[in-house]
């Protein structure tokens, strides 16, 4: 049998202007509120699924402590906007989206403060919120590294301290343009064997034909927790 050979690949992007990842913004409404908007991947149902958000004490979220605050998403309507409601301090904060109730499930974040205003301003009766640029990954992604007719090797971005390994992570692959939710069996897949939350991971054993597409994806549940594949946190769609 002849060996296998290197592909090249081409990027799709993903159809009506959707987007491979979740994202999280805030906005300023009051010193007891923000107001949050997010966008995911296509085909998700945040209400239905259990989606929901969680408030740290700090820019990054400490998974050793307990969130601050956590509130259900009950829309299933995305892009969306929600208030979060709380009594903010003149401090750090981030914010993290889950794709199920679990906090493991976490995929994307969004850091803001209250402090370096209230300093400025702290003879006002009133604080000022400001975003925290993020230098760490914002949510979870997944690149292509190298890809051949019978594999694939994939760069994993999780967020900061966050542990694929112990939360059975993996990435899976379908022929066309998949949807995770109850989808069929991937043509292959591999778990993430690292608690590092940046890292790189093959699958192997799968047949690449050129002229077709492919969908890679991200989950941060196992099958064992996860059947109809909810937890989908990044896709990546492409061509060989």
């Amino acid at each position: 049998m002849p060996g296998s050979e290197e592909l090249t690949p081409t990027i799709l992007t993903p159809p009506v202007a959707g987007q491979n990842q979740f994202s999280l913004s805030t906005n300023y409404a009051s010193q007891g509120e923000v107001i949050v908007t997010y966008r995911g991947i296509a085909g998700n149902q945040p209400g239905t699924y259990k989606n929901n958000l969680a408030l740290w004490n700090g820019s990054l979220p400490n998974m050793t402590v307990h969130p601050l605050r956590i509130i259900a998403i009950e829309s299933d309507n995305q892009p969306n906007s929600v208030p979060f409601k709380f009594a903010f301090e003149p401090t750090d904060y981030c914010l993290t989206y889950q794709v199920g109730e679990d906090i493991s499930t976490m995929c994307a974040m969004t850091s803001f403060s209250f402090f370096v205003m209230a300093r400025i301003l702290r003879a006002m009766a009133f604080w000022r919120c400001t975003n925290v640029p993020v230098t760490p990954p914002a949510a979870v992604s997944i690149k292509i590294l190298k890809i051949t007719t019978d594999s694939v090797q994939i760069i994993y971005n999780t967020l900061p301290g966050y542990q694929p390994q112990r939360y059975g992570n993996w990435i899976g692959i379908w022929p066309g343009w998949a949807i995770p939710y109850g989808s069929p069996e991937p043509l292959g897949q591999a778990k993430i064997n690292s608690d590092f939350s940046q890292g790189i991971v093959n699958i192997d054993h799968i047949s690449l034909y050129s002229g077709l597409s492919y969908t890679l994806t991200y989950f941060m549940q196992g099958p064992e927790t996860d059947e109809r594949r909810f937890s989908a946190a990044s896709l990546l769609y492409f061509s060989v």
